[in-house]
């Protein structure tokens, strides 16, 4: 699985559409702090415009230049991806050097929600800056299992094989 990314612009090519329902992915933006006012603005010219804490910034997806102003506090920030109905999301932290150029985007999330067959939900959040898959498993309305594990690669594009994976694991917890 690809964790680092050359560009912004290949960091949003890494999934298209949801890879469980096929609903087109969502871009969104986040910031470190979790209290800053962040909003994603548009697409214009192979820049992706964005705010945060009312900073303006331009960031140019082929060379991954930014223009801020004002000029930015925080050098990092999230960029990522969501399905609208909330099956699928990666996003990955995005550094910024002293000379406004991006320095690397690298994985820093990945979250899916799964139901097989015999009813089991599953909810998955692989965390890579921790190296730990979560997985949290509901057979039914009362009995959640909880399971942690170095990190678990998923073929989306195999849902049977990923669904008995599922099963596996459900196994061990």
């Amino acid at each position: 699985m690809q964790t680092s990314f050359r560009s912004v612009s290949e960091l949003l090519d890494y999934y298209i559409k949801c890879p469980l329902c096929g609903c087109r992915l969502t871009t969104e933006c986040s910031s470190i702090n979790p209290s800053s006012d962040v909003e994603f603005l548009t697409y214009a010219d192979n820049k992706l415009l964005m705010s945060i804490d009312d900073v303006s910034i331009d960031i140019d997806m082929l060379t991954n230049k930014i223009h801020s102003t004002p000029s930015l506090n925080d050098k990092n920030f999230f960029i990522g991806k969501l399905c609208n109905n909330y099956h699928f999301y990666y996003k990955a932290k995005i550094v910024i050097d002293d000379n406004n150029t991006i320095r690397s985007i690298i994985l820093h999330k990945l979250h899916f929600i799964r139901q097989l067959r015999n009813k089991t939900h599953f909810t998955v959040n692989s965390h890579y800056f921790n190296n730990e898959t979560n997985i949290r498993m509901t057979d039914d309305m009362y009995n959640t299992a909880e399971l942690s594990l170095p990190i678990v690669e998923f073929d989306f594009s195999k849902k049977r094989r990923m669904d008995a994976m599922l099963q596996k694991i459900s196994i061990l917890a």
